[in-house]
């Protein structure tokens, strides 16, 4: 019935593919594969609730497993119901343990501002994967608010040596070797960081006021425009031209 399906929905024929997966689920096949095309079916049509549904209906007939309570969690973070989602995310670990989901908890946390167990998610992350590039940065972050910079940019270049397409942790490592000194260096990774993710609004932000810092006013300008996209910062809306540095 799976080639039925896929064919289904290699067809974008989504009537026929719920139908296949209701008669998957009706032959009682203990498969999640079905259910798991339902809730991405729900999710393309923009229907969280019923995404949610059907995660709650394959936990009742299959029982708990990890894949099932994961997505509950992302769903119900996606929902605003953060403490629910991270009850989830905690249990899907004693049923399955994740890298992944250890570096959810610990970026969930730190944001909260519980450190310490934010640390401790990130270092089972890390445990799991030695090469979980989000995990390693985030490390590096509680490092850097601890006032550890040395500590801090060991992690950021772990990150970055983990996956070098990673703009979030080039833009840390780059801001931290800033604090060093090493502005040439610095300079290297904040390209890098727009190279990869040229709509990263930190990146291009912190690029512009090194570029201005180095005295390169033209160009600094140009990239300071991208200031007006920073969440905290407010344009002024004001008639005429911006001065461009030249």
């Amino acid at each position: 019935m799976r080639d039925f399906l896929q064919q289904r929905l290699e067809l974008s024929d989504r009537p026929g593919a719920r139908v296949i997966c209701e008669q998957m689920i009706a032959a009682r096949l203990e498969d999640v594969y079905p259910y798991r095309i339902l809730i991405s079916l729900a999710m393309d049509d923009k229907r969280p609730d019923e995404a949610l549904f059907q995660v709650e209906r394959a936990l009742r007939e299959l029982g708990e497993r990890a894949e099932l309570v994961v997505l509950r969690g992302t769903l119900r973070r996606a929902r605003g119901e953060e403490d629910a989602a991270i009850a989830d995310f905690k249990h899907s670990l004693e049923l399955e343990p994740s890298a992944e989901v250890h570096n959810d908890l610990g970026n969930m946390m730190r944001r909260r501002g519980l450190k310490e167990e934010a640390e401790t998610h990130y270092r089972a992350a890390i445990a799991l994967n030695p090469k979980l590039s989000d995990a390693l940065n985030g490390m590096g972050i509680l490092r850097k608010e601890a006032r550890d910079l040395e500590g801090a940019v060991a992690y950021y270049k772990a990150a970055v040596d983990a996956d070098p397409n990673n703009p979030f942790a080039h833009n840390n490592l780059a801001i931290a070797r800033q604090d060093e000194g090493r502005l040439d260096a610095s300079l290297a990774l904040f390209d890098r960081a727009v190279e990869v993710r040229p709509d990263y609004v930190p990146a291009r932000f912190h690029r512009a006021l090194l570029l201005l810092l180095l005295g390169l006013w033209k160009e600094g300008f140009a990239e300071y425009q991208w200031r007006w996209r920073m969440p905290n910062i407010r344009s002024p809306h004001i008639s005429g031209s911006w001065w461009d540095g030249s």
